[in-house]
Protein backbone atom coordinates (compact mmCIF):
# COMPACT_ATOMS: atom_id res chain seq x y z
CA UNK A 1 0.00 0.00 0.00
CA UNK A 2 3.17 2.42 0.79
CA UNK A 3 4.61 1.94 -2.54
CA UNK A 4 1.38 2.52 -4.45
CA UNK A 5 0.80 5.89 -2.29
CA UNK A 6 4.50 6.94 -3.11
CA UNK A 7 3.82 5.65 -6.53
CA UNK A 8 0.54 8.44 -6.51
CA UNK A 9 2.78 10.94 -5.03
CA UNK A 10 5.41 10.96 -7.54
CA UNK A 11 3.07 10.79 -10.59
CA UNK A 12 1.50 14.17 -8.77
CA UNK A 13 4.99 15.68 -8.20
CA UNK A 14 5.79 15.50 -12.26
CA UNK A 15 2.66 17.24 -13.21
CA UNK A 16 1.98 19.48 -10.08
CA UNK A 17 5.93 19.96 -9.29
CA UNK A 18 6.92 22.18 -6.86
CA UNK A 19 10.18 23.02 -8.61
CA UNK A 20 9.82 26.24 -9.34
CA UNK A 21 11.77 27.99 -12.83
CA UNK A 22 13.93 29.84 -10.83
CA UNK A 23 15.28 26.68 -9.28
CA UNK A 24 15.68 24.84 -12.27
CA UNK A 25 17.47 27.83 -14.31
CA UNK A 26 19.93 27.38 -10.97
CA UNK A 27 21.24 24.08 -12.71
CA UNK A 28 23.41 23.63 -14.92
CA UNK A 29 22.42 22.34 -18.52
CA UNK A 30 24.49 18.79 -17.46
CA UNK A 31 22.33 18.38 -13.64
CA UNK A 32 19.06 19.39 -15.71
CA UNK A 33 19.79 16.53 -17.81
CA UNK A 34 20.84 14.31 -14.91
CA UNK A 35 17.58 15.27 -13.61
CA UNK A 36 15.13 14.52 -16.81
CA UNK A 37 17.65 11.54 -17.18
CA UNK A 38 16.71 10.29 -13.51
CA UNK A 39 13.05 10.27 -14.29
CA UNK A 40 13.13 8.66 -17.53
CA UNK A 41 15.13 5.68 -15.92
CA UNK A 42 12.33 5.82 -13.53
CA UNK A 43 9.50 5.15 -15.56
CA UNK A 44 11.17 2.18 -17.38
CA UNK A 45 11.80 0.87 -14.25
CA UNK A 46 15.71 1.14 -14.33
CA UNK A 47 15.98 2.17 -10.49
CA UNK A 48 19.89 1.56 -10.81
CA UNK A 49 20.13 3.64 -13.15
CA UNK A 50 17.98 5.96 -12.12
CA UNK A 51 19.52 6.41 -8.70
CA UNK A 52 22.67 7.19 -10.33
CA UNK A 53 21.57 9.97 -12.19
CA UNK A 54 19.76 11.35 -9.33
CA UNK A 55 22.91 11.07 -7.39
CA UNK A 56 24.97 12.93 -9.66
CA UNK A 57 22.12 15.91 -9.55
CA UNK A 58 23.10 15.69 -5.59
CA UNK A 59 26.71 15.48 -6.07
CA UNK A 60 26.29 19.34 -8.31
CA UNK A 61 23.60 20.80 -6.67
CA UNK A 62 23.28 19.23 -2.95
CA UNK A 63 20.96 22.07 -2.12
CA UNK A 64 18.44 20.69 -5.21
CA UNK A 65 15.44 19.17 -2.56
CA UNK A 66 13.73 17.57 -5.60
CA UNK A 67 16.37 14.77 -6.23
CA UNK A 68 16.35 13.71 -2.61
CA UNK A 69 12.68 13.18 -3.32
CA UNK A 70 12.13 11.35 -6.46
CA UNK A 71 15.89 9.36 -5.52
CA UNK A 72 13.53 8.62 -2.19
CA UNK A 73 10.72 7.15 -4.33
CA UNK A 74 13.66 4.83 -6.32
CA UNK A 75 14.62 3.74 -2.94
CA UNK A 76 11.54 3.00 -1.92
CA UNK A 77 10.57 1.05 -4.72
CA UNK A 78 13.48 -0.80 -4.52
CA UNK A 79 12.97 -2.11 -0.98
CA UNK A 80 15.54 -0.08 0.32
CA UNK A 81 13.23 1.64 2.90
CA UNK A 82 16.38 3.29 4.91
CA UNK A 83 18.01 5.14 2.31
CA UNK A 84 14.41 6.38 1.34
CA UNK A 85 13.71 7.47 4.44
CA UNK A 86 16.90 9.16 4.47
CA UNK A 87 16.00 11.09 1.29
CA UNK A 88 12.64 12.38 2.31
CA UNK A 89 14.36 12.89 5.86
CA UNK A 90 16.55 15.56 3.70
CA UNK A 91 14.29 17.04 1.33
CA UNK A 92 11.58 17.53 4.08
CA UNK A 93 14.46 19.53 5.79
CA UNK A 94 14.99 21.54 2.68
CA UNK A 95 11.26 22.58 3.20
CA UNK A 96 10.48 20.66 -0.01
CA UNK A 97 6.98 19.62 0.91
CA UNK A 98 6.60 16.49 -1.07
CA UNK A 99 9.57 14.80 0.87
CA UNK A 100 7.65 15.74 3.61
CA UNK A 101 4.73 14.02 3.04
CA UNK A 102 6.68 10.81 1.91
CA UNK A 103 8.15 10.58 5.18
CA UNK A 104 5.09 11.14 7.01
CA UNK A 105 3.59 7.70 4.41
CA UNK A 106 6.58 5.91 5.10
CA UNK A 107 7.19 6.64 8.55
Amino acid sequence: MKKIVLGYLVVISMFLSNISNADMLNLSDYTTTSYNSGIDYYNKGEYHSAIEEFSRVIANHPDFAPAYYLRGIVYNDKGEHANAINDFQKACDMRYEDGCKALHIIS
